[in-house]
Order: C-alpha cells, then sequence, then structure tokens
C-alpha cells in the first residue's frame, strides 16, 4: 500500500495529503525533478519533490503556499528520505511488465 503524508498548516488550519501517482511522477519530471540528484540532497530537487506530492490531491495550491510549507517544515532531511521512498512505488510501477502470455497484450516491433 503506497504511504502518504498529511501536513495541517497551522496558519490556516488546512490539512494536506501528499502522495505519488503516475500523473505525480509525470508532474514531478516536468518540474526538473532528477531522482539521482535528490539522493544526494540537490537542494531544488527536494522542494521540487515536495511540490509534485502536492499535485494529486491538490493539484490548484499554488507554489507560493507549497514553499511557504516547505519553509516552515521541521526535518527536511527526514522527509526526503520518506518522499523520496513515496516517489520511489510509481516510479516502478511505470516500469512493471505485463504477464506473459495475457491477450491482451500490445506487441510492438522494429520497422524501418
Amino acid at each position: 500500500m503506497a504511504k502518504k503524508i498529511t501536513l495541517t498548516d497551522p496558519k490556516t488550519k488546512v490539512a494536506y495529503t501528499l502522495e505519488y501517482d503516475r500523473d505525480s511522477v509525470v508532474y514531478a519530471e516536468s518540474l526538473g525533478f532528477d531522482m539521482t540528484r535528490a539522493e544526494s540532497s540537490y537542494a531544488t530537487d527536494m522542494v521540487t519533490l515536495f511540490r509534485a506530492g502536492f499535485h494529486k490531491n491538490h493539484p490548484g495550491v499554488s507554489k507560493d503556499v507549497i514553499y511557504g510549507i516547505w519553509d516552515r517544515v521541521p526535518d527536511k532531511q527526514g522527509l526526503l528520505g520518506v518522499l523520496i521512498e513515496m516517489f520511489g512505488e510509481p516510479l516502478q510501477a511505470l516500469l512493471v511488465e505485463p504477464k506473459d502470455g495475457d491477450k491482451g497484450n500490445v506487441s510492438w516491433e522494429v520497422t524501418e
């Protein structure tokens, strides 16, 4: 089961649920997220990964609001570790091969 993070902003009393699915993985990459840099704590990727976590459940939240929340989150390194783990689940799901012998599988071939 995929993990979720719930953040509650004490200023606004609004609760946000961060999680990732295929669309949020694509969204993160469209923002320039690079998993290889994030694992080495590249600052821009940390914030981008955090921002992409809002995409599934809160796509209308502005980046200014998200950045404001990020600025007030404690233990950013710990949070980053959980976000990377969460992000990895749908990322791996994109690469899962269909079962052999399934008559619904799409065929492909290289042509000239």
